[in-house]
């Protein structure tokens, strides 16, 4: 093997995943390590602890389970928790920001920043085939509001999706509850970021 050097980089936090994406395809790129510290002691392992705790109390499990399903009206979410109505509220404040209103006044679970998935691409740039979800999910997860369905398309079709494939995999996606059309155009299902969030 060729001598290597060691050198040392300081990268900005908005700009981490662009740099390592350009080292990683980098030729001459011997060994790569990163060193964020020692993770999980820092300043926030006590609020995480906090969040970890009160997400695992009766309660909250109870209405996260019950909107996993879909909007709830409160009395609604009362009657499939099983639980008093005190503790159906107490456990919506302990939940925050993760639980809002919808235009109907429901309660379901708010989207949660998670990662767009990776999409493994042919050489051409084409998604490989049976990649449809991925994209799907990749593009409604990195929209705050839903998708028209032009844009939707649109979306799709600059991430790799064949033109042709978009009603099908929109059709399939309804099917199983994983992308719902609502006034405002489409968007994902509580179903769909509960799975993203635990899978």
């Amino acid at each position: 093997m060729a001598k290597t050097f060691s050198v040392r980089l300081e990268i900005e936090e908005v700009a981490l995943g662009t740099v390592l994406r350009k080292l990683h395809d980098m030729p001459g790129i011997a060994k790569l390590d990163l060193d964020f510290g020692e993770g999980g002691k820092g300043a926030g392992r006590e609020k995480l602890q906090q969040q970890a705790a009160v997400l695992n109390t009766p309660p909250v499990e109870a209405v996260l389970k019950a909107l996993a399903n879909g909007p709830l009206r409160s009395r609604d979410l009362i009657k499939a928790t099983g639980m008093k109505d005190h503790r159906v509220y107490y456990a919506i404040g302990k939940l925050g920001d993760a639980v809002r209103r919808n235009a109907d006044g429901a309660l379901e679970l708010a989207a949660l920043a998670l990662p767009a998935p990776t999409v493994k691409r042919r050489s051409d740039g084409r998604a490989t085939p049976g990649r449809g979800p991925e994209i799907l999910r990749a593009s409604l997860a990195s929209s705050d509001t839903p998708l028209s369905f032009a844009d939707l398309r649109n979306s799709l079709k600059a991430n790799g999706m064949s033109g042709k494939s978009v009603n099908g995999v929109l059709d399939r996606a309804k099917r199983d509850g994983i992308i719902k059309k609502t006034k405002d155009g489409y968007t994902l299902t509580a179903k769909a970021m509960n799975g993203a969030a635990h899978g």
